[in-house]
Parts: structure tokens; C-alpha cells; sequence
């Protein structure tokens, strides 16, 4: 193995609820010491709490990955208490909602800034040190309209951002494969996670004027596109975010290029691919054959 689980040690961005709360819990269970990272004291002191309730062991770190002199500090701070580590997941993630011209520039920066440069700044950070060291593995977390962007609407920065950190980590793998470190992309699709409602904890500095006030879009609501595909079983299933990391943890165990939770979602893939194959057997005007 690249890297070692029991007496290893993990970062996990994003870590005060949800999917990361989840993975610091797996992480935790399989003997690693994990650095919980996010905005909230109080979120990351539950979470450091319920790793010790694991028999786990784990310390909080507040920094906002969207700040990169944040992130940077969040290294040198891991480097000095407990030395390289072994598995570093990108989780970090908030949206907004409502359609694309109704977004203001703080919407847009509050978003990429958390989403794609949280991803970003950590790979920055984090690294180099991996690569040094010849071991390790990234996990990624993207999401279902990060590869296809039109399955939901109304989620335009939070698409495109997760595209981003998709084609980051798939770009990032053969890379740093050839020094010792695996990337994996983890795409969930619907998990009961607090991402919803990301705008009740959105920064001041960035509280602009939110989409979702302005258009009957509310951040909380999901809408499919109308005419897509029919998903197979288990494709709309909300999964609870300890079995995701379940999943995304089993995963990294094997170094899984792409880490999927809902295979169900198969046929909106398909039928997506379909749409840009098509375009390229129609060709190019002009173009021969």
C-alpha cells in the first residue's frame, strides 16, 4: 500500500458536519489520528467528540480554506504537531441557488472560493510534502453535477466549481501516481448533509445579495432537468453521510480512480456521453467524413 491507515494521520476539510464528519469518523476507525478543519469551534468540537466516542483520536483546527495564508498555516501547523500525513480529503463545500444571471460577484466568490480553491490552496499545502515522502492518498470530493452538469438547474456556481475540482483531480492523478500518491475522486449525488443550507453560515464579508432571496429558488430545493433520463434503482436514494464515507473510505483502501455512491445515476452519465459523442460523429461543418 501507498499509505497506512492504523497509526497514520488524515486532514479532512469541511469536517463540523456532513460527509466530512462522516469520513473523520471512518478515518478514526481504522486507526488513524485525524486533523478535523472548518469555520465552526463548536461543529469541530462535536466532531472531535465523536471520534473519541469511537475510541478515535482527533483535534480541531478552525480555518477557512477559501483563505489561502489560512491554509498554508493549517500545514505548517499539522507538519509541527504531528509530522506528514497519510490521507488528505478535500471536502469542503458550499452553494447557492437560483438562476446564473441573478448571482452577484460575492455569490460567486463565496462559492469558488470554498468549493474550487479551498481544493485548490490544499493541494498547494499538502503536496509536496506527499510527493516527498513517495506515499499517501488525496481524496477529492466532487459531486454528480460536477460530470454532468444539467442533472440538477439552478446550482450554476456550484456546478461549475465542482467541475473544476473534478477535472483537478482527474488531470492530478497520473501526476502525482508517478511519485507515490493516489487521487480519488469521491461523486456523491443526494446525501443528507447541511449543504443546503451553507447560506446560514456564509461569511459577512461575503454575504452580498444571495440568489435565493431574489427568485423562487430556494438553496434547500432540488430540480431535476425536465426530459432527462429515467435513473435506475437506488439513483434517487439520500444516503446518510456515514455511509458515504463507508463507501469513499473503501475506496481510497484501493486507490479507485473515481469513487461513485450512487450507481443508479449510470443512465444520466450515458445519456449525457451520448449527447457529446453525438457531436463529435456529426463532426465540424465542413468537415470530411
Amino acid at each position: 500500500m501507498r499509505f497506512r491507515f492504523a497509526g497514520g494521520m488524515a486532514v479532512v476539510t469541511g469536517a463540523g458536519s456532513g460527509i466530512g464528519r462522516g469520513l473523520a469518523l471512518a478515518l478514526a476507525r481504522e486507526g488513524m489520528r485525524v486533523v478535523v478543519v472548518g469555520r465552526d469551534e463548536g461543529s469541530l468540537a462535536e466532531t472531535v467528540g465523536l471520534v473519541a466516542e469511537v475510541g478515535g483520536s482527533a483535534w480541531s483546527v478552525v480555518c477557512d480554506v477559501s483563505d489561502r495564508e489560512q491554509v498554508f498555516e493549517l500545514s505548517d501547523r499539522v507538519r509541527s504537531d504531528g509530522g506528514g500525513i497519510d490521507v488528505l480529503a478535500l471536502n469542503a463545500g458550499v452553494t447557492t441557488a437560483g438562476p446564473l444571471v441573478g448571482h452577484s460577484p460575492a455569490d460567486w466568490d463565496w462559492v469558488f472560493g470554498t468549493v474550487l480553491m479551498g481544493v485548490v490552496y490544499g493541494i498547494e499545502a499538502f503536496l509536496g510534502g506527499m510527493l516527498s515522502r513517495g506515499s499517501g492518498q488525496i481524496l477529492i470530493t466532487g459531486s454528480q453535477v460536477g460530470i454532468t452538469p444539467d442533472v440538477v438547474l439552478y446550482h450554476g456556481p456550484y456546478t461549475s466549481a465542482k467541475a473544476a475540482v473534478s477535472g483537478l483531480a482527474v488531470a492530478l492523478r497520473p501526476e502525482a501516481a508517478e511519485r507515490g500518491v493516489g487521487v480519488s475522486l469521491l461523486v456523491p449525488a443526494g446525501v443528507h448533509t447541511g449543504l443546503m443550507d451553507s447560506a446560514e453560515r456564509r461569511p459577512s464579508v461575503l454575504s452580498g445579495e444571495i440568489a435565493s432571496e431574489d427568485v423562487p429558488h430556494p438553496s434547500g430545493a432540488i430540480f431535476p432537468r425536465p426530459g432527462g433520463p429515467e435513473l435506475a434503482p437506488g439513483g434517487g436514494e439520500w444516503l446518510d453521510p456515514d455511509r458515504v464515507a463507508e463507501i469513499a473510505v473503501e475506496g481510497i483502501r484501493l486507490d479507485k480512480p473515481f469513487i461513485v455512491t450512487h450507481p443508479g445515476m449510470k443512465p444520466v452519465v450515458e445519456e449525457y456521453t451520448s449527447r457529446l459523442l453525438k457531436a463529435y460523429d456529426d463532426g465540424a461543418p465542413g468537415s470530411v467524413g
